[in-house]
């Protein structure tokens, strides 16, 4: 199978599972949905007003639509992303209402989490440090500009809310002559009663493309921060 056909039955497979998702929500009570996931019921009952990385999402379960202000995007990697809206959509169906709690766990940790740490160290850690090698105070930088406070971890580090409920942290070891820099990504423990593991893994990658976004806008002379 050649390359073109792969991304073409991957995009499909995205399209379906995002319908689906939709059909879903819309037999949910969004007032319901729009309380446990910290967002706001939209005029009239028709969807729900979500923030993601600090800026409003509107999902409209009945015409099946997530919409956002562009100009909220347009420094920041473009508007909202099919992998993006499918895990915005899984988030609002799984919601529990639970609040972060503030402890920090692996990827590795969750269920299913073994399976997927290559996949999601390459995905998200890796890049994350390939980009941000030799410039990790722009971390916190950037992260800033998604509301993004700094961590605890590691020698640089962004605690970020991703969205109302889930919160993660991205955290670098700086290395040295002799040892490598490092890097890992930490979910608030409540993430598991709003993703699924692998949504963890798009979210992060996500988050991750985003960042290195507005770090070569400032590399290519536009500051964004």
């Amino acid at each position: 199978m050649n390359v073109d056909k792969r991304e073409k039955n991957a995009r499909k497979h995205l399209h379906l599972s995002k319908n689906l998702a939709f059909e879903k929500l819309k037999a949910m009570d969004f007032a319901d949905v729009a309380g446990k996931a910290g967002g706001t019921l939209h005029e009239e009952n028709e969807g729900i007003w979500v923030n993601y990385l600090g800026k409003p999402v509107r999902v409209a379960a009945q015409a099946m639509m997530i919409t956002c202000e562009p100009d909220d995007w347009a420094e920041f990697g473009g508007a909202i992303q099919l992998k993006e809206e499918i895990f915005i959509l899984h988030y609002l169906l799984q919601a529990s209402g639970r609040i972060p709690t503030g402890n920090l766990i692996p990827f590795r940790s969750m269920d299913g989490g073994m399976a997927y740490e290559s996949v999601f160290r390459a995905r998200s850690v890796g890049r994350l440090l390939g980009a941000f090698r030799s410039r990790e105070e722009r971390l916190t930088d950037i992260g800033g500009i998604f509301g993004g406070i700094p961590g605890d971890l590691g020698n640089v580090s962004v605690r970020l809310r991703v969205l109302p409920q889930i919160e993660i942290e991205l955290v670098i070891w700086r290395g040295d002559d002799e040892i490598p820099s490092s890097g890992n990504i930490f979910f608030d423990e409540s993430i598991t009663e709003y993703l699924p593991t692998e949504d963890c893994v798009v979210i992060t990658e996500s988050v991750v493309e985003r960042f290195i976004h507005v770090l070569n806008q400032d590399t290519h002379g536009k500051n964004v921060c």
